[in-house]
Order: structure tokens, then sequence, then C-alpha cells
């Protein structure tokens, strides 16, 4: 799956006190450890060094940031052209959205719904996020044998429809 959607090309660096700013694609929000960046066709993940005070490099912010570098490109395809896979998917993940941020505002989730690629980066990577939020979330599907999904349920469809639908490749005809 990460072969199909984060380009081979795509680099981790380790952001040090030495590192100069035209080295970085766009600089993260503040307290970020890390963070993606996509600009034109450059895209890179960035991680603070430990000799910053907000550095904490996990497995959790690795794959925070690799979810980013997995959907961005994918997402905005999505919101800029309806005829996209996506484009139904990321509207619905837009509606899961405006429900997580009633539950997320003022708690320490708020930045997971800044936007939808925020949502779906802490959707995938962060157990309390799907716990505390998502899984509280009340939608309709459009599955006929379950008409109430909570968040999490919806989310869960709605990134593997996304993954597995909009990424496919087309088939074509062998024999003609």
């Amino acid at each position: 799956l990460l072969k199909r959607t984060v380009s081979k090309d795509l680099k981790i660096k380790m952001i040090t006190p030495a590192t100069l700013p035209e080295a970085v694609l766009e600089k993260g929000a503040d307290k970020s450890r890390g963070w993606y960046a996509l600009k034109g066709d450059q895209e890179g993940i960035y991680v603070l060094s430990p000799e910053f005070q907000d550095s904490q490099i996990t497995w959790d912010l690795l794959m925070h940031e690799l979810v980013h570098a997995a959907l961005a490109q994918g997402v905005e395809e999505a919101k800029t052209n309806p005829k996209s896979p996506a484009a139904e998917l990321v509207t619905e993940l837009e509606t899961l959205l405006e429900k997580a941020r009633e539950l997320a505002a003022g708690t320490q989730y708020e930045a997971a719904t800044a936007n939808v690629h925020e949502l779906l980066a802490w959707g995938l990577s962060n157990e309390g996020f799907q716990r505390d939020v998502l899984s509280k979330i009340q939608m309709e599907s459009k599955n006929k044998g379950n008409p109430l999904l909570n968040g999490f349920q919806k989310f869960i469809e709605a990134i593997t429809n996304f993954l597995f639908k909009s990424f496919q490749k087309p088939v074509t005809d062998q024999n003609g």
C-alpha cells in the first residue's frame, strides 16, 4: 500500500540547529516535533533533532507524518477535482471533521481537527483521538446493514475506500 501512495523519492530529514532555512520546503507549525511539506512536485518529512526542546522522535510521530505523505496528494486532488474517485470520500471526511471539531474544541485533540489532512493523520496514528473523539460521533452510513456508525467506524470506512478504491489502477482489456 505504501508503494502505491508514497513516493519512492520521499526524504525524511533531521532538522538540527545547523539546518539552513532553504534546506526546508516549509516551516512546521509552532511546537511541531515533525511535519510533512508538499510544494509543487517536491515533498519531505522533517523531524526535529534532540537538540530542540520540542523534539520527541517516536514511532507515532513518524507514522503521523507518513500518513500525511501517503494521503496528501490524493486529498488535494479530490478537493480540486470533483470527478476524482476520492472526491465523495473526502466530502464524507469533511462532514466527519465538522463533528469532530465540536468534540475536540478546547481539548488536547483540537489540532487534529484543523483540516482533513490532520483528521486523517491523527485518526490513523493516535489511539486517544480514535477513542476520545472519533468513536463518540454518530453518523449515517451508506451501508444498508448498519444505518448508524460511530465516527471511528465511519472514518475507517472512508479511509479504506479512499485507499483501496481511489488508488486502483484502471483495468485494461487484455483481449482487445
